[in-house]
C-alpha cells in the first residue's frame, strides 16, 4: 500500500508544476496505470476487504473521474 499524486508537467519548461495538482495524495495499492490522458487505480482495502477501481481523465474537454462499485479484494479488476 501507498500514495499517489499526480502533478501536471509545465509544457514550456518540462518541469514539475507543484500548483497544478491533478490528483492530490490519495491512499493506493502499489499497482496503478497511467498513459497520456488517464490514470487508473484501486484504493486500499477496507476492514471488510472492499476496495474500488478509480479512473481519472484529462485533457482539453477538462478533468472527470469515475469510480467502480465497491469490489472485493479477490475480485478481478478490469486492466486499462
Amino acid at each position: 500500500m501507498g500514495t499517489l499524486a499526480l502533478y501536471a508537467i509545465d509544457p514550456a519548461t518540462g518541469t514539475l508544476d507543484r500548483q497544478d495538482v491533478l490528483l492530490p495524495p490519495v491512499t493506493a495499492r502499489r499497482v496503478f496505470s497511467i498513459a497520456e490522458d488517464r490514470l487508473a487505480w484501486t484504493t486500499t482495502p477496507d476492514s471488510m476487504g472492499r476496495t474500488q477501481l478509480h479512473v481519472m481523465v484529462w485533457g482539453s474537454f477538462g478533468r472527470g473521474e469515475i469510480r467502480s462499485r465497491d469490489l472485493l479484494q479477490q475480485e478481478l479488476i478490469p486492466a486499462f
